[in-house]
């Protein structure tokens, strides 16, 4: 009678063995994934880079030029969107107020899209006493967005800064095109966009101030909201110097 009890007691531990290797398994998986103790040496980086104060680079185009409907003198691309393509821009996700275009139809013409109109308006946004965009804006498609959009034009810079701190960008890199000889623009453009960042400072200080009265803002204050300006060379540019250089000489230097 006894060894019939054993039997069935070895029978029921060996029935439960199964689920108790399982629960360990489990177990052991949720402390890897969640325990500092047991995370591997990439884990802890990875885990390290998340709980840290991260920040948010994006490079920034600024060569871009409109003159109006005489695209032969623009500087911009020009791309045919599909039905795919209409279908995911219609899906992007815009922050709350934005005064810009949202739907793809209206970005474009004769069903091509231009690449300076993504985002921009077709003329210079008006802003508020506290920073707000003023009225409706006019779609920026090819057949409407005006000069202003421009790389020497400091409101288009400001229309840019002011997007960049809307969707939290920390810093901000100008492709750098110039080379020596070539593209005046990369030297000009930085000169203008430097310019507007220290005078975007001072409307945002006032901005501030109307907002909050009862609170002076200094300029440190202003600077601190805006997106810091870092460096992008893109060494591209050394090759069409390289082959301007073959222009000129020949191919003897």
């Amino acid at each position: 009678m006894a060894g019939a009890r054993e039997s069935s007691r070895a029978k029921h531990i060996a029935g439960a063995l199964p689920l108790l290797i399982m629960g360990a398994i489990v177990v052991g998986a949720v402390l890897a994934a969640t325990t500092p103790f047991f995370f591997s040496p990439n884990q802890a980086l990875r885990q390290q880079y998340y709980d840290s104060n991260r920040v948010v680079f994006t490079t920034f185009f600024y060569w871009y030029r409109s003159n109006g409907s005489d695209y032969a003198t623009s500087a911009h691309l020009i791309e045919q969107w599909d039905a795919a393509t209409i279908d995911k821009v219609n899906h992007f996700t815009y922050p709350a107020g934005w005064p810009g275009p949202t739907n793809a139809s209206d970005m474009l013409v004769g069903g091509y899209h231009d690449a300076i109109s993504h985002h921009p308006p077709a003329d210079a946004p008006q802003y508020n006493t506290t920073g707000d965009v003023v009225g409706s804006l006019k779609t920026g498609i090819m057949s409407n967005i005006t000069p202003w959009f421009d790389w020497l034009n400091a409101s288009w810079y400001e229309w840019e800064f002011r997007n960049m701190m809307r969707a939290g960008i920390d810093v901000l890199m100008p492709v750098d095109w110039w080379n020596g000889q070539q593209n005046p623009w990369a030297n000009e453009g930085l000169q203008a966009m430097v310019a507007e960042w220290h005078m975007l400072a001072t409307k945002l200080q006032t901005e501030a101030d109307t907002r909050d009265p009862s609170v002076t803002h200094t300029l440190a204050y202003a600077q601190n909201l805006m997106p810091k300006i870092a460096m992008f060379f893109d060494t591209t540019c050394m090759k069409q110097l390289f082959c301007w250089n073959l222009s000129v000489t020949n191919g003897t230097n």
